[in-house]
């Protein structure tokens, strides 16, 4: 798997997932994070990366999302900001 099609994965189970539980996204996402590590060397690119965990985190848990203004669908909004910078910074392949 390529890193944009990681990026886009991401994208794609933030968008189909409702906020709630979520075990299996957020592992899935962490091991994206992960990959993407290794390939992004940018250093706002690297912060968006543990953005995007941390807003995952938030966004898969029972009640946490709840605690933001706009919920679950402002997390969302802020994780998929995250890897746009994050998309935007990988190398062209």
């Amino acid at each position: 798997m390529t890193s944009q099609e990681r990026v886009k994965d991401i994208e794609r189970l933030v968008n189909r997932s409702s906020p709630g539980a979520n075990d299996s996204a957020l592992r899935t996402i962490g091991d994206h994070v992960f990959a993407l590590r290794s390939v992004v060397t940018d250093r706002f690119a690297r912060g968006k990366l543990a953005d995007i965990e941390r807003w995952s985190e938030i966004y898969f848990s029972h009640r946490k999302h709840q605690k933001h203004a706009g919920g679950g669908e402002q997390v969302a909004v802020w994780i998929l900001a995250a890897c746009r910078a994050v998309a935007d910074a990988l190398p062209e392949t």
